[in-house]
């Protein structure tokens, strides 16, 4: 059976302009020793196409309930009229998976795949695509350059027509998300079915796909490598894996844009050591000589070559530096960076598919950085569905309830802490990944060889902390049921692994504390600066001769839209006859709380003296959701803080 996988992307009609053909060798050196000596001011942002998918992508068929597996129906369906969007020789949908931000991701990585690939339409239109072609194609391109142009041109082709049907999912209906390539962490996985009614490419994109950058997002970071003057970051090809290129690296496979069909080629003919994914590997193929099944021949139906290639003659024009692999030459180079999608092949049957046997034939390419087979990381043990939660001690009841970001929303305790699952289970330990949270309140530090720890700092005295020993579905599974179970009611929660060592824990603990294990971090600072939370500090004044309480109040980051009248109707149920008396509730920032945060707003009233005294304070109490007894507004001039920690 042939291995034809996949997948993705293809993109607006460019005219194939005459090319001649270049004789073998024709181009020598290294590119590099044309960047320029003396920095340029500023870096150019190429044209970006229109937007290819202004009204998004549209879900499967409603047919189509198993979009892995689809039945008779759905082929019926997707034959007679899908209403996907035509792009990449055949019609592009999702499943309906892709939540919270992830189809657009898809959409904008299939734009960036567009936007490398149409950059070097009528190639080799200039000195720096033969140069680019030297480097990632090999020195002998000529001999090749009829194929690799045409295969650049249907690239950059966005509406070619074609009868494939492309199917983005992002369930792992197969728990394979876990395994690593090469040492990296799978991106998805892929295959292709060929049926009656045409090709049906699938694709799952795994957690750690849409953790990659976009080219927007790397933009910006070699601005900052210029501001910086760290040239060598521009000059690194590694810097510039994107998630473009990876859609671009998933259309060089389908058939209708690679021909002879592109594969994912063995350095070595004989299928042995590594695969050439990443710009060193492709480098080595590229270089490798032509006798040893090495040069333009092999590079040419090579899939990351393509990718490498056009991504380096976008970033090089945008930035003025050739983006190669330093000390490519040596023995020493580092690895290559960027996740992989593993393509599982052609298939007539999707039965084929129900064994891993499929997945662990594409895994035989597997190696060591070193040439050294390696064993696949195995699936491990997963999380049981009855699986015990530890608890610690009840949290306060003034606890507070919700937290201020930067864009002032309100999240409460469960969902800053499904911020940080979000990341450490995808293997990300990054104080400035967070959603909403300025990095100066978070600290990351790595568990182990996957695992991570965040800190939150929630007040002077307090921080959220989110420990796992490893990434990956057993952490989603796990933190899930502790953070359902325990957060924002108990100040820790945790469950022991299946495996050996592996462990998780959240929960709340005093600022600075080590998590389990020992895992310590950098101190947070006690500079009374912190994620916001609700304040309260209140006094009373008994004024005989009025016959009443005065009670008088401020308060930070509450608000019920409605100028704190509902503590007012809550205080007036204490008199039902004359309720409350001079009601004011107004702006002020004149009061320093203990951490010296100032207050937002103030307010006051009376009540009658024949009142209990404690029902104005229970009023405030009933609304701000705070306990009984713990609203203590004192007979003083000064105000008296309700502890939300302790009380």
């Amino acid at each position: 059976m042939s291995i034809r996988s996949l997948l993705l992307c293809s993109f607006l009609l460019a005219a194939a302009l005459p090319h001649s053909q270049l004789s073998a060798r024709q181009d020598t050196g290294d590119p590099s020793s044309s960047d320029p000596t003396t920095p340029p001011a500023s870096l150019t942002k190429l044209h970006r196409p229109d937007n290819p998918f202004p009204n998004g992508w549209p879900q499967l068929p409603v047919q189509c309930t198993d979009s892995a597996n689809p039945s008779e129906d759905c082929k019926e369906a997707l034959r007679a009229n899908d209403g996907g969007v035509r792009a990449f020789g055949g019609t592009l949908h999702h499943d309906g998976t892709c939540k919270d931000g992830k189809e657009g991701f898809l959409e904008t990585a299939a734009w960036d795949a567009y936007t490398l690939a149409i950059e070097s339409t009528n190639f080799p239109a200039n000195s720096r695509a033969r140069g680019g072609a030297h480097f990632y194609m090999g020195p002998d391109y000529g001999a090749q350059q009829s194929r690799i142009h045409d295969n650049v041109e249907r690239a950059a082709n966005f509406r070619l027509q074609g009868e494939n049907v492309i199917t983005v999912s992002c369930q792992d209906t197969k728990d394979w998300c876990n395994v690593q390539k090469q040492g990296k962490q799978v991106g998805g996985y892929a295959w292709t079915y060929n049926g009656w009614f045409g090709y049906y490419h699938y694709i799952t994109m795994c957690p750690v796909f849409f953790t990659t950058s976009t080219i927007d997002q790397k933009f910006s970071e070699m601005q900052e490598a210029l501001r910086d003057n760290n040239i060598a970051k521009m000059q690194d090809a590694r810097n510039f894996f994107t998630s473009g290129h990876m859609f671009l690296h998933e259309m060089m496979h389908t058939d209708l844009i690679g021909k002879p069909h592109i594969n994912d080629e063995y350095i070595d003919p004989g299928q042995i050591g590594p695969q050439a994914y990443g710009p060193k590997r492709v480098h080595q193929l590229a270089t490798r000589s032509i006798d040893n099944g090495g040069g333009a021949s092999r590079a040419s139906t090579n899939a990351d070559s393509y990718a490498w290639l056009l991504s380096s003659l976008y970033w090089w024009s945008t930035t003025e530096y050739f983006p190669g692999v330093p000390n490519k030459q040596g023995p020493s180079v580092a690895e290559d960076t960027g996740p992989n999608i593993l393509h599982l092949g052609n298939f007539d049957d999707f039965n084929a598919l129900s064994s891993d046997d499929v997945f662990n034939r594409a895994l035989q390419g597997l190696t060591s950085s070193d040439g050294t087979p390696t064993v696949p990381v195995s699936t491990p043990a997963p999380i049981p569905s009855d699986v015990t939660v530890g608890q610690g001690a009840d949290l306060n009841s003034n606890f507070p309830k919700y937290w201020i970001m930067a864009d002032n929303s309100k999240p409460d305790v469960k969902n800053i802490l499904y911020r940080a699952r979000d990341k450490a289970c995808q293997n990300v330990c990054d104080a400035s990944t967070l959603e909403g949270i300025p990095s100066q309140f978070v600290r990351a530090n790595r568990v182990g060889k996957d695992g991570c720890q965040y800190a939150v700092k929630i007040a002077n005295t307090k921080e959220f902390y989110f420990h796992t020993t490893q990434a990956g579905q057993n952490c989603y599974d796990a933190t899930a049921k502790i953070i359902d179970t325990t957060g924002g009611s108990k100040d820790a929660g945790w469950v022991n692994g299946p495996s050996y060592g592996e462990f998780y824990q959240v929960g709340v603990h005093d600022i600075n504390t080590k998590g389990p294990g020992d895992t310590s971090h950098d101190d947070f600072p006690a500079d009374n600066e912190h994620l916001g939370y609700m304040h309260l500090s209140c006094r009373r004044a008994d004024a005989l001769i009025a016959w009443n309480y005065h009670f008088e109040f401020k308060l930070s980051n509450w608000d019920d839209g409605n100028w704190g009248k509902s503590i007012k109707a809550e205080a007036d149920k204490c008199d039902r006859v004359l309720g409350t008396d001079s009601w004011r509730y107004e702006d002020d920032s004149s009061y320093a709380f203990n951490d010296q945060s100032p207050s937002q707003k103030k307010g006051s009233y009376t009540l009658s003296l024949a009142i209990s005294n404690r029902c104005g304070e229970k009023a405030i109490e009933k609304v701000l959701g705070l306990k009984d007894g713990t609203v203590k507004c004192p007979r003083t001039n000064s105000f008296s803080e309700v502890d939300m920690f302790n009380s």
